[in-house]
């Protein structure tokens, strides 16, 4: 069995609910690879989303997962959803809006137009430890929108950037797009609707 495939066999595992099988698996695979940027962000995924979605426990869970990802992006600087899966679990596990930060900026500087850092980077504003301006903020869920014209969510928070800059006709088109993006749920959308 090739590496992708016992990669999908485990991701298989995970996505039917047999986590810990998959932890096993990983472990096993992480014998055999040690130093596989992807094997390593597999494992550091699946052990912190065990001690972040377990809920409980002691955190280190956590910084087991985020010490394998961090390994991840060591041995593939260059791939820029290796900074994001890293900027969020940071952002989540340690409260490290300082550190997603850095990750998300090093994403994008990589892949200006990865839709998954421009997204996390740009959610990172109004967080006091994190030092993303409105306007970078701005432009970065722009940039997504046209990536991905059907996320609802994107065109609110977009909807709610230009409103606190008194833009209201810009925040009224973002409004609009949400509202006419595929499976939009109106009655969501209309919350977000002043007036």
């Amino acid at each position: 069995m090739t590496l992708r495939d016992e990669l999908l066999a485990i991701a298989r595992r995970r996505a039917a609910g047999d986590d810990e099988g998959a932890l096993a698996a990983l472990d096993a695979l992480g014998a055999e690879h040690p130093d596989d940027p992807y094997v390593l962000h597999a494992r550091g995924r699946a052990i912190f989303d065990r001690g972040f979605l377990g809920g409980g426990g002691d955190g280190s869970d956590q910084q087991t997962g985020i010490d394998l990802l961090q390994a991840a992006v060591e041995r593939a600087p260059a791939d820029p959803w290796l900074h994001t899966e890293l900027a969020f679990a940071r952002e989540w596990g340690q409260t490290d809006a300082a550190g997603a930060e850095a990750d998300y900026r090093r994403a994008l500087a990589l892949e200006p137009d990865f839709p998954d850092a421009l997204l996390g980077a740009a959610a990172l504003h109004g967080n006091p430890s994190a030092d993303v301006s409105a306007d970078e903020a701005t432009a970065w869920r722009q940039r997504a929108a046209r990536l991905q014209p059907e996320n609802v969510d994107n065109w609110l928070q977009l909807a709610r950037l230009h409103d606190a800059a008194d833009r209201p006709e810009q925040a009224e088109r973002a409004r609009v797009r949400a509202a006419l993006a595929p499976r939009a749920e109106p009655d969501i959308v209309a919350q977000e609707w002043p007036g």
